[in-house]
């Protein structure tokens, strides 16, 4: 369908549900892009 949704939470389980992708941000930057929270993080925010 080539459909992309901008998903926007601080819900991290919503989130990992609904997402394909995840892209951490702090402080406006992205810091972490991931498949999903359970993956594996490397910056501390996440």
């Amino acid at each position: 369908m080539a459909l992309t949704y901008l998903f926007i939470s601080h819900d991290i389980d919503a989130v990992n549900r609904i997402c394909d992708r995840i892209a951490v941000m702090y402080l406006g930057n992205i810091v972490e892009i991931l498949p999903n929270i359970n993956s594996g993080t490397l910056h501390p925010y996440t």
